[in-house]
């Protein structure tokens, strides 16, 4: 199961860890409104505590549903 942590921070909890600050344990530094990767390649996102710090809040959701893979789209958070 591939993990994305959007807005990783401090402590990463997933396989790969996005956010914008160098001061992060990220994996990959860049805007979470603008996933850098293909559609439907991770099998869970999370992100903890970072939806009320965005700017764009609809676009930052629609970039983790974009690569959360279909089938897992609609698990309830399983």
């Amino acid at each position: 199961m591939l993990v994305l942590d959007v807005g990783c921070g401090k402590r990463k909890l997933g396989d790969i860890g996005i956010d914008y600050s160098r001061d992060s344990e990220a994996d990959i530094i860049a805007d979470a409104h603008y996933l850098p990767f293909k559609d439907e390649c991770f099998d869970k996102v999370i992100s903890i505590t970072v939806l009320e710090h965005s700017p764009n809040p609809l676009n930052f959701l629609k970039e983790q549903y974009r690569v959360l893979k279909k089938r897992r789209r609609n698990r309830g958070g399983h």
